[in-house]
Order: C-alpha cells, then sequence, then structure tokens
C-alpha cells in the first residue's frame, strides 16, 4: 500500500496548524539537535533500567533563569535540561572550575 498524503484527514487543530505554517519561524537547527540528544538520552536511560531520584538542592538563581530560558526556547522543561546538563557532565566525567 502507497502513502498518499491527499487522503490524510486531519482533524480542526492539525487543519489549522496546516493552514498557519507560514506564521511559524522555523527552530533553529540546534534546538532540533538538543531535541534528538535529549530524546536519545532519556532513551539510554530507560534501556539502562536508571531511575531518576527526586533531591531538593539549592541553585544559583541566574543558573535556573538561563534553564528556564532555554526551556522556552526548546520546550523541554528547566528541570529536565538540568538533569540532561548534569548526566553528560557525569558521563564525560566534567568537573567543576573552583576559582
Amino acid at each position: 500500500m502507497e502513502f498518499d498524503p491527499e487522503k490524510i484527514v486531519l482533524d480542526e487543530e492539525e487543519q489549522w496548524i496546516e493552514d498557519h505554517l507560514d506564521e511559524f519561524a522555523p527552530a533553529p537547527e540546534w534546538v532540533g539537535k538538543g531535541l534528538r540528544e535529549a530524546a536519545h538520552n532519556t532513551m539510554e536511560q530507560i534501556r539502562a533500567g536508571r531511575e531518576k531520584k527526586p533531591v531538593t538542592i539549592n541553585l544559583d538563581t541566574g543558573a535556573v533563569a538561563y534553564f528556564k530560558s532555554l526551556a522556552a526556547e526548546t520546550g523541554i522543561a528547566y528541570q529536565n535540561l538540568i538533569n540532561l546538563y548534569l548526566v553528560q557532565c557525569a558521563r564525560e566525567r566534567k568537573r567543576p572550575v573552583f576559582a
């Protein structure tokens, strides 16, 4: 069976998006790359059977503001972005710089 895009029936919301596509700004390439990387890391964690541990932590307000602005750009929750960054740091064995 061959795919025929002309036979697809869109619901009301999908049709609105289709009708207004030219009004959306394309996402920067790094957003797509970041989303693919986040999805890959999530699947990697699921396959490895790792779970997340809830913690309470005091964070620098500037750092939180940075991740919240990044969240607004990417559509990924800022808590997940912080976790993603920490996982990357641990995987790469990065150490903090003490100034």
